[in-house]
């Protein structure tokens, strides 16, 4: 008689010690089943949704993990079927890489019933067997018939480039070497009944500032009509971002109260607004968590990863921590004496560094001419009600109402 067969256990994961099934904190762009994790940029959906409608070259610029990839997805969803959608990456400033990505995608996605006086099967032969030798000027006869003599609307969805690298030989940094790549595929960029959406690197938004202040070129304006800045995300909208990501895991009681609220606060505060940033830090955190057998991920297991680059000393970790539990105070505030048994000169000193650092933001209190300190992710709802209490409402039954919290 046969034994039965052992049924062999997942291996134990950060992930799955605190009840995911799956992989809520990828810091990957969001994917077209993934989009109702989508937070924020209505402002810059409606203004590229605007650009495409009427066929205008459109530009996302933004630092890296800011959201540009998720939403150009976000964007892809939304196009109606009358517009043919092609979709391609290019992470080098070369032209020729730029039109035979081009084309094969050309060749992969157009309907080849609409465009019956091109031969597709001997323009796939010729890239499949020139390959790296075809030049620009080649590959753009091979393009362009496909570009101007579809029917459709085309929508050209061009991700990476803002990965492209400066060009040390050219002496290039890589916002020139972007738009010396732009210039190159100009007639292409200018074929009616076809729309370009790139994504750009933070730095490129300086051509349009110099431009604007009238020391720049206007070239640009002739490649990319709308050029649109992603803006980082509000704190609020950080808070959001991470309430969906956890709850988006049906997995059970376990997927609830992850995060306590002190690690949130830090984790927000040192993101600056970019979810990916958000994402990893908190990613971070729950795996140390995870190695100390934790149910809850604490304020001290976000610190530790953090301070590898921060280089911060007991006292400010103690600072740090008391302003997540307890905000905004002063230096001689007691509970904060009191954990430190330090002077109060000292503490001054403390809070007014790690407001140089940029770990704190400050405000003078009403009716007294001194500081309060608070960390910089704190909600701005939580800032509206300590203010409304300073005139003299609840504060303590406000700052209740919008508690944040997972689950």
């Amino acid at each position: 008689m046969k034994k039965a067969a052992r049924k062999r256990s997942a291996p134990d994961t950060s992930l799955r010690h605190f009840g995911f099934k799956r992989d809520v904190l990828s810091t990957l762009p969001l994917r077209r089943d993934q989009l109702e994790l989508f937070i924020g940029h209505d402002a810059e959906i409606r203004r590229l949704r605007d650009g495409v409608n009427s066929l205008e070259n459109c530009a996302l610029v933004g630092e890296p993990g800011s959201g540009k990839s998720s939403l150009m997805e976000r964007l892809r969803a939304e196009i109606k079927r009358e517009y043919q959608v092609v979709s391609i990456g290019v992470p080098v400033a070369d032209g020729a890489y730029f039109l035979k990505e081009l084309l094969q995608q050309l060749l992969v996605t157009l309907n080849r019933k609409l465009l019956k006086r091109v031969n597709f099967r001997s323009l796939s032969m010729e890239l499949r067997r020139e390959g790296d030798h075809l030049s620009k000027s080649k590959l753009k006869t091979m393009v362009v018939p496909l570009l101007t003599g579809y029917p459709k609307p085309l929508i050209i969805f061009v991700d990476d480039l803002e990965k492209i690298k400066s060009d040390v030989g050219l002496h290039l940094n890589r916002a020139d070497a972007t738009l010396v790549l732009l210039e190159e595929m100009k007639d292409v960029l200018e074929i009616e009944n076809v729309c370009f959406v790139f994504s750009l690197q933070k730095e490129f938004y300086g051509h349009v500032e110099r431009m604007m202040a009238g020391f720049g070129e206007t070239t640009l304006l002739g490649l990319i009509k709308n050029i649109i800045r992603v803006r980082a995300l509000s704190n609020d909208e950080c808070y959001q971002l991470v309430a969906k990501r956890v709850t988006a895991d049906k997995s059970g009681q376990a997927s609830q109260g992850i995060f306590a609220e002190s690690t949130l606060r830090f984790a927000v505060s040192r993101c600056e607004g970019n979810p990916r940033k958000l994402i990893f830090f908190l990613s971070e955190a729950l795996y140390n968590a995870y190695r100390r057998g934790a149910k809850k991920v604490a304020f001290e297991d976000l610190f530790v990863f953090l301070n590898r680059f921060y280089r911060l000393d007991e006292v400010q970790k103690r600072i740090l921590f008391y302003l997540s539990e307890k905000e905004p105070v002063s230096y001689d505030d007691p509970g904060l004496v009191a954990s430190l048994s330090i002077d109060i000169k000292s503490i001054a000193r403390r809070l007014a560094g790690l407001l140089g650092k940029g770990f704190l933001e400050a405000h003078f209190s009403r009716g007294a001419m001194k500081k309060e300190y608070f960390l910089k992710g704190r909600k701005p709802s939580e800032a509206a009600a300590e203010q409304a209490g300073s005139r003299g409402g609840d504060t303590k039954s406000e700052k209740t109402s919008i508690r944040y919290k997972i689950g």
